[in-house]
């Protein structure tokens, strides 16, 4: 194969018997495509490999043993300090919590909206925040306009973190300029001599969708482009514990070219009832004797609830039904923020800050924290075997890695 037509996809189970090449460089890595190949080399562009898990596929460039010396790179090592995580969409508390106990440094937030987004910066305070969309703040950084953040050193791990876990519109036609804010967010990255390590992203399943599916292809693209293993797989939040049947796709963009070791969790989901059966409030001046008391103002007629409430002769609002379409089981009114927050994964001292509709939703839409620390953790674990023994990071800024050695000092 040496022409673009020439292409074929072959899968594993398919192939019967493989052998070496006797030639020195029987594969070459170029980019654009090789249009001048004359037919004496084979070509290939990126090798995919397939995974035993069905719901995830893993697309990682040649091995850089396979090519030719100028066009091989070595592995990334890393300083020893706790990696660092620059937040693209501070919304989705979620995700940043995950990584956060798993002993992440939340240190930048992208995107930042001072009044959708005071939790997230009452969790984070020593973060830094810019008020713009990730790719005009990326511009800005890259040309100067803007300050980078000052907790960024030489060597330490640094992830990024995007997540859009809304639902997509699904339209008649399908528009042949339209860029998903990933790709944007992407080309932004690219253009920076700033690199990053590793960048998760959270997106619904209609991604996956003909209407989307040529623009995030492009994205896993230019992720390949710049020597990074892509892994896409699909999360079943049910499959984790979690009481919502919303299903996620992640994709993970890492400069170790190798399977990510992302473990298959499957647990028995709990009953709604079951996972906050014990934030139950209860009425203290309600006894035996008074076993009505602070029961005469109800959310919703139809329901109980034995929790006080004081005569201010405003009566709470009750909806008839919940945007998110989770009521109490026997209440059967709303989910307050501490039960949305509790079925979601997020920790009981967990602060919100905002009205309680907004935070419902907020959290809901929100990935949960458990399965983003579980990526988190995968993501520890490979750093740990890329981690330069020894180093801190003001010794690693000094290292050459890459280039020619220096001369030792001469010493008179």
């Amino acid at each position: 194969m040496g022409q673009k037509s020439d292409g074929e996809v072959i899968l594993i189970d398919d192939i019967i018997q493989a052998r070496p090449l006797n030639s020195q460089d029987s594969v070459l890595h170029l980019h654009p495509t090789a249009e001048e190949t004359d037919g004496t080399h084979y070509f290939c562009r990126f090798a995919i490999r397939d995974k035993s898990n069905g719901n995830s596929a893993c697309f990682t460039p040649l091995s850089s043993g396979l090519l030719s010396r100028q066009y091989r790179w070595k592995r990334p090592r890393y300083a020893p300090p706790k990696p660092i995580v620059i937040d693209l969409s501070p919304r989705d508390l979620g995700l940043a919590e995950g990584f956060s106990q798993a002993e992440f440094d939340i240190i930048t937030g992208l995107g930042f909206d001072s009044e959708q987004d005071m939790t997230w910066k009452t969790r984070y305070p020593t973060a830094t925040t810019y008020d713009e969309s990730p790719p005009s703040v990326l511009s800005h950084l890259r040309r100067g306009k803007l300050l980078p953040p000052q907790d960024v050193k030489a060597g330490v791990p640094k992830v990024l973190i995007f997540s859009e876990t809304g639902p997509l519109i699904i339209g008649s036609g399908q528009d042949p300029d339209f860029e998903l804010p990933l790709l944007n967010i992407i080309d932004e990255l690219n253009a920076s001599e700033d690199n990053f390590d590793y960048l998760v992203c959270i997106r619904p399943l209609g991604i996956l969708h003909s209407q989307y599916l040529l623009s995030f292809a492009r994205a896993v693209l230019e992720l390949l482009k710049k020597r990074h293993s892509v892994h896409v797989f699909s999360v079943r939040l049910p499959d984790h514990g979690i009481s919502n049947s919303q299903t996620y796709v992640v994709l993970l963009s890492s400069p170790i070219c190798s399977d990510f070791p992302w473990p298959a969790t499957h647990l028995d989901t709990k009953s709604i009832e079951e996972q906050i059966g014990d934030l139950k409030s209860t009425n203290p001046r309600a006894d035996d004797e008074h076993p009505a008391a602070g029961k005469h103002v109800f959310l919703n007629p139809a329901g109980q609830v034995n929790v006080y409430n004081h005569g201010t002769g405003q009566l709470p609002d009750a909806a008839g039904k919940p945007d998110h379409g989770w009521l109490h089981p026997t209440r059967h009114d709303i989910l307050t923020v501490r039960e949305c927050a509790r079925i979601q994964g997020f920790p009981d001292g967990y602060i919100f800050y905002g009205a309680d509709k907004a935070l419902r939703s907020q959290i809901i839409a929100s990935f949960p924290p458990p399965i983003a620390r579980g990526i988190a953790e995968a993501i520890r674990n490979i750093i740990k075997e890329h981690t330069a023994p020894g180093l801190d990071a003001s010794t690693f800024a000094n290292l050459n890695l890459g280039g020619r050695p220096q001369k030792r000092t001469r010493m008179d």
